[in-house]
């Protein structure tokens, strides 16, 4: 015998959920199963989102003068030299 609420967690496969346990401990999470002797869940995430009052545009729009491209030449070089010293160290065995 399935359990009362079986048939309407089936209809919410796929969707978020909270899952209260008989203990009181409450699952948060992605319904992705369910079985007649329990439910499957994938944990979401429980982060403080950042919300802000402005969009991207408004503070270009506000402040024009403020915002200003920024080149780095000094990544270039640094990305150059650990991509030498890797190959370098895969080379060393084939040379000795």
């Amino acid at each position: 015998m399935y359990h009362p609420l079986y048939y309407q967690a089936v209809r919410l496969r796929g969707q978020p959920v909270y899952v209260q346990h008989v203990n009181g401990r409450v699952y948060r999470g992605t319904l992705m199963s369910v079985l007649p002797h329990g439910v499957y869940l994938m944990p979401r995430p429980t982060q403080a989102a950042l919300m802000s009052d402005f969009s991207q545009s408004d503070v270009f729009k506000t402040h024009p003068g403020d915002v200003e491209l920024i080149y780095s030449p000094v990544s270039y070089f640094a990305f150059g030299a650990l991509a030498g010293l890797g190959v370098a160290a895969l080379a060393a065995p084939l040379w000795w």
